[in-house]
């Protein structure tokens, strides 16, 4: 394999790892800055008034992506085994 034929390798792996974390990343994102919005409205500095739906919001995403993103991750290691050198 070629340095030209590395990088695009290189590439095409951080592309699919961004479209793969991007929704759960923008789930945690908008629950964190909705629930910020609300504790400052409230004056409430309670940090797990945070953290917990936070988390909760990014596990049940997960739990109903997990198998699209595994798919994605499965054709991309095919496409990397069926490529020519």
């Amino acid at each position: 394999m070629d340095v030209d034929g590395a990088v695009e390798m290189i590439q095409r792996a951080v592309l699919t790892g961004g479209w793969v974390c991007a929704p759960v990343l923008l789930v945690s994102l908008v629950v964190g800055l909705l629930l910020g919005m609300l504790q400052t409205a409230t004056s409430i500095q309670e940090p797990t008034v945070n953290q917990v739906p936070r988390t909760v919001a990014t596990a049940i995403t997960l739990l109903f992506l997990f198998p699209w993103g595994l798919q994605v991750v499965v054709d991309f290691t095919l496409q990397l085994w069926h490529a020519k050198p």
